[in-house]
């Protein structure tokens, strides 16, 4: 039996809400929600594909959340001297995202191609704000 979207993105969810109550450390929960956000944008990109433009809309909006009210707000907590090495990849992976989405959104009906642009913007946002933090954490 097929699992639906929304179950299997429940599920996704759920998996990672359990790993991140079972650390306290600062910066396991700033990868677990990164790897969160990575799933979501996989997820994002097989939507795409496949043309689910309501639930791409929905899975977009939960990444962008992820990243800003997660990954960036967890990166504040980390200490100045943890902050280059554990945000430099993750800035990385977040560029990756948004150019990996804009591409395929210049050549997407404008259902699924306003979603992918959406998705862009928020990675684009989350590696600026992560840089912000790094570069405050450099002397």
């Amino acid at each position: 039996e097929k699992k639906s979207p929304e179950r299997s993105l429940a599920a996704l969810v759920v998996e990672y809400d359990l790993r991140l109550a079972e650390t306290a450390n600062p910066q396991r929960r700033v990868d677990i929600l990164a790897d969160l956000a990575d799933a979501l944008g996989k997820e994002s990109m097989w939507l795409a594909h496949a043309e689910g433009a309501k639930e791409l809309a929905r899975v977009t909006q939960l990444y962008d959340k992820v990243i800003s009210k997660g990954v960036v707000v967890r990166a504040r907590a980390l200490p100045m001297e943890e902050r280059r090495d554990a945000l430099d990849p993750l800035i990385q992976r977040l560029q990756a995202r948004g150019k990996a989405a804009e591409h395929p959104a210049t050549k997407a009906p404008m259902p699924v191609a306003e979603p992918l642009r959406q998705l862009a913007a928020a990675a684009r946002r989350g590696s600026e704000q992560l840089q912000q933090l790094m570069d405050e954490a450099t002397p």
